[in-house]
């Protein structure tokens, strides 16, 4: 009887195992995708420590609408030509926060 919870218990680790090891191979796969359709992993700008410096005449442009040069997380922008972004209605940020500058 004790064999019998003791094969159950080896199978239920084996099985969770095996699910670990697809989540996080699947896991990084989608994540692959999605930094392969992520316009920042090919963006050029400059780096000035941990802020990312939009190359002049381009912007990265905020989920809240708004345009800065310096940002600390370009994979969360769009980054486009300023005058694209005010073409199609984005405006410029005009408050610095910690992490972005106008």
């Amino acid at each position: 009887m004790y064999r019998n919870y003791l094969k159950v218990f080896y199978i239920g680790i084996f099985i969770f195992g095996v699910l670990v090891l697809f989540y996080g191979f699947f896991r990084n796969q989608i994540k692959g995708l999605e930094n392969q359709n992520n316009p920042a992993i090919n963006m050029k700008y400059k780096t000035e420590g941990a802020w990312k410096i939009a190359e002049p005449g381009m912007v990265f442009v905020t989920p809240s609408g708004e345009y800065y040069i310096k940002v600390l997380d370009p994979y969360q922008c769009r980054y486009m030509t300023k005058e694209d972004a005010i073409k199609e209605g984005y405006r410029k940020g005009l408050k610095k926060n910690p992490y972005v500058i106008p």
